[in-house]
């Protein structure tokens, strides 16, 4: 669904936040293809609203509050009348097209095959997949992220929280992101997840949550190990966009879906899931990983051992040989975050 051709070119001022605990700033909200694209005054593109995901939030003394997502935390308000107008024209245009119980009439629904048929005969998939990965907002990403979280909690339990263990990962993590900017590595967001069982090594989800499996630390003698297989995912990560299989897997129709009512249908988030612990994670450039441990001042023989023991696909982390200075963990901590699971 693009934007109605009267308001291609149509701008005006907004104020803008980026969650609830931002404070608002002065921005030019502007129609894009099927979104809503957020600058500030030099231009700089702050958020892309998908046209079909965006509410009324209030409408208060000409002033109207619109939002991408059902908690309201990124908000922008609009007191432009021209401005106001369109966006809920084209809302209504959208919620047009929306299934209404009791009230889905033929014209419509053959109006919507069409649209469908089109699309899939002119606009190939991936065309598709690469639209919607443009226009899918910060916050939608997250949600998808959180809601496969959970689906992967009931294929592999819940995450391990025991407190000192915890700790220990926190101080691993806080090593992994070091200080440097590094584009070819990604850093995940927040605190890794550790499952006792059901992972491969490591998961990478939408929103940036890495789920880690206990074996790294249950099964090695030394930290340095997870510290490895956490750079290795970051590196495996890097220019990937971890939405992009999940609609490879979903198919045009559910991605269609995705692009005109921002949802993906439970069973495909589902079916998802249980492919992610399936699937045999991609190698990663052991040079490279050797680089990453070596920047962050991390032993490497210890990793070499757990990945390839007959070291034929490990030389450039043997070659890199040194002691992890500062220490990664203490014995204790070190204790502490192999009891994770504990009970």
């Amino acid at each position: 669904m693009t934007a109605l051709s009267q308001y291609a070119l149509l701008e005006s001022t907004g104020l803008w936040r980026a969650d609830a605990d931002a404070q608002r700033r002065e921005v030019i909200v502007s129609f894009g293809n099927a979104t809503l694209v957020i600058t500030d005054n030099a231009e700089r593109v702050l958020s892309h609203w998908s046209l079909a995901a965006v509410r009324k939030v209030s409408d208060k003394d000409g002033v109207v509050t619109y939002s991408p997502d059902t908690d309201g935390a990124e908000l922008v308000e609009i007191d432009d009348k021209t401005m106001v107008e369109a966006i809920d024209k084209v809302r209504k245009a959208i919620d047009r097209t929306r299934p209404h119980r009791g009230r889905l009439r033929a014209g419509v629904l053959a109006g919507s095959l069409a649209l469908v048929g089109w699309i899939g005969f002119f606009w190939m998939p991936p065309a598709m997949v690469d639209h919607t990965l443009g226009v899918l907002p910060q916050v939608k990403r997250d949600e998808i992220g959180r809601e496969l979280s959970r689906e992967i909690n009931r294929l592999a339990g819940p995450a391990c929280t025991r407190r000192e263990g915890t700790r220990a990962l926190q101080m691993v993590t806080d090593r992994v992101r070091g200080t440097a900017d590094n584009a070819e590595l990604v850093t995940p967001v927040g605190l890794p997840q550790i499952h006792r069982s059901g992972l491969p090594d490591s998961l990478w989800l939408p929103g940036g949550k890495l789920l880690l499996s206990a074996t790294l630390v249950e099964d090695h003698d030394d930290p340095e190990v997870l510290a490895g297989f956490m750079l290795a995912a970051g590196l495996r990560q890097a220019g990937q966009d971890p939405v992009r299989p999940l609609l490879e897997f979903a198919g045009l129709r559910h991605t269609f879906t995705l692009l005109t009512t921002a949802q993906l249908p439970q069973d495909v988030l589902r079916g998802y899931a249980q492919a992610l612990v399936q699937t045999p994670l991609k190698d990663v450039e052991m040079s490279a990983l050797a680089d990453q441990m070596r920047l962050r001042g991390l032993e490497t023989i210890t990793l070499a051992a757990a990945i390839d023991p007959s070291g034929e696909r490990t030389k450039p982390l043997l070659d890199a040989a040194q002691l992890s200075d500062p220490p990664l963990l203490s014995d204790r901590n070190w204790l502490a975050l192999q009891g994770i699971c504990d009970q």
